[in-house]
C-alpha cells in the first residue's frame, strides 16, 4: 500500500487555495467550512464547469475513495458530456464516472459506455462513501466500483485507454452532476496499491511550540500562534527562517481518533522571499528523534502547499497509534540554501 494523497478539505477559504493544494481548478469550486461529512470542511461543486484536480499515481492503475453528497432533488438527463469524477492522462480523460438519471453510476471511455450499476444506489441528501479502481489499458483494462463498502460494478477486459495519450494516470478531477446541481466531496484518498475502505480525514493545526524554534515569529504571539490558521492568511501571520539547518516544529491537539490509522500527511504552506535557491523538507519528530521527508521541495516567491505522507511511524516502522501522533511534533527544516535568504511558512 502506498498512499499518494489524503484530503479533508478543512483548510481552504478560496478555490485558488484548493487548486494550489491539488493540481489546479476551473471556474469556482467552493470550500464549505462546516458542511463536511463529520463536520469540518468539504468542497462544493455546483456547475458542470466547476472542476478540482488532484495528483494521480503516474502509473496505469489507481485506487481512490471519497465521501459524496448530492444536495439537489431533481437530476436532469445526464449525457457523457458531463462527468462527475474522472481519471486523466496528462492531456485527456481515460475513464469518466457519471451519476445517471436513475441514481446509478455509469462508466464511460470518451462517449463509449463501459457499464452501469443497478439504479438507486445513490440517495439524495445523504453522504455515501465511493471507492473506485481503474486499470488503463486498451484491451485488459479494469474498473471496480464500490459504494458504502459494497461492490456495485466489476468490469474486466475493457478498453479504458484514451488513444494517443499516456497510459499513466496524471490526475483525477471532481465536478458536479450537471449545471446548478450541487455535489459535495470530503474524506478523499488516492492510493497506488489497494483500497483503504471508508476513511475519515482529520485535520489538526498546531496548538503548541515544539522542540525546534529556530524560525522567528513575525507577529506578537508564540511560534505556533503564527501558523495555526484554519486557512492560510499568507503574509499576515507566519514564521520565518534564515539559515540552512533551521528547524521549526509544533505540537498538535490530541487526535480523538478510533480504529486503524492509515497514514499521517504533513502539509506546509511556504514561499521564499529572496532570489536564492531554497529547499525545505517536512519534518516529523517522534520518540525524541527527527525524521525528514525523502523529497526536498524548492520554494518559489509565491506560496505553495507541500505535502508528505508517513504511512507508518518512522520511529518504529509500525502502523501509527493514536498515542504516537498525540506525542509527536510536526514541522519543517531548511535543507539547502544557495545564499542568505529567508523563507516563510504559514
Amino acid at each position: 500500500m502506498a498512499l499518494v494523497l489524503l484530503e479533508g478539505f478543512d483548510h481552504y477559504s478560496t478555490a485558488s487555495q484548493a487548486g494550489l493544494k491539488g493540481a489546479g481548478y476551473d471556474t469556482s469550486p467552493t470550500p464549505l467550512t462546516s458542511s463536511g461529512r463529520f463536520g469540518g470542511g468539504c468542497i462544493q461543486m455546483s456547475s458542470s464547469t466547476d472542476f478540482l484536480y488532484f495528483q494521480g499515481t503516474d502509473t496505469p492503475t489507481i485506487w481512490m475513495g471519497f465521501a459524496f453528497y448530492i444536495e439537489e432533488i431533481n437530476v436532469p438527463t445526464i449525457t457523457s458530456t458531463y462527468f462527475t469524477w474522472g481519471i486523466f492522462s496528462d492531456t485527456a480523460i481515460h475513464v469518466a464516472f457519471y451519476i445517471n438519471p436513475s441514481f446509478g453510476i455509469s462508466v464511460y471511455r470518451s462517449s463509449t459506455l463501459l457499464g452501469s450499476t443497478d439504479p438507486g444506489i445513490i440517495s439524495q441528501q445523504t453522504w455515501h462513501y465511493i471507492e473506485c479502481y481503474a486499470k488503463i489499458d486498451n484491451s485488459v483494462g479494469e474498473v471496480i466500483l464500490k459504494v458504502d463498502g459494497g461492490e456495485e460494478l466489476n468490469l474486466t477486459n475493457q478498453d479504458t485507454f484514451h488513444a494517443g495519450v499516456n497510459t499513466n494516470i496524471a490526475s483525477v478531477a471532481f465536478s458536479a452532476i450537471y449545471s446548478s446541481i450541487e455535489c459535495w466531496y470530503d474524506d478523499l484518498y488516492i492510493d497506488d496499491a489497494g483500497f483503504l475502505g471508508d476513511i475519515k480525514v482529520v485535520t489538526k493545526l498546531p496548538d503548541s511550540d515544539g522542540t525546534h524554534t529556530d524560525f522567528t515569529p513575525q507577529g506578537a504571539g508564540s511560534h505556533y500562534v503564527e501558523v495555526d490558521d484554519t486557512s492560510p492568511d499568507d503574509d499576515t501571520t507566519y514564521v520565518e527562517g534564515k539559515d540552512k539547518g533551521d528547524q521549526e516544529s509544533f505540537g498538535i491537539p490530541t487526535t480523538g481518533l478510533d480504529g486503524e490509522i492509515v497514514g499521517v500527511q504533513l502539509t506546509q504552506y511556504a514561499k521564499k522571499t529572496d532570489v536564492a535557491t531554497c529547499g525545505i523538507k517536512n519534518l516529523v519528530r517522534v520518540g525524541g528523534t527527527d525524521y525528514l521527508a525523502s523529497t526536498e521541495r524548492f520554494l518559489s516567491t509565491g506560496y505553495n502547499f507541500f505535502t508528505d505522507i508517513w504511512e507508518n511511524n518512522p520511529d518504529t516502522s509500525n502502523p501509527w497509534k493514536k498515542s504516537d501522533i498525540d506525542n509527536a511534533e510536526f514541522g519543517v527544516e531548511i535543507t539547502s540554501l544557495s545564499t542568505t535568504t529567508t523563507t516563510t511558512t504559514v
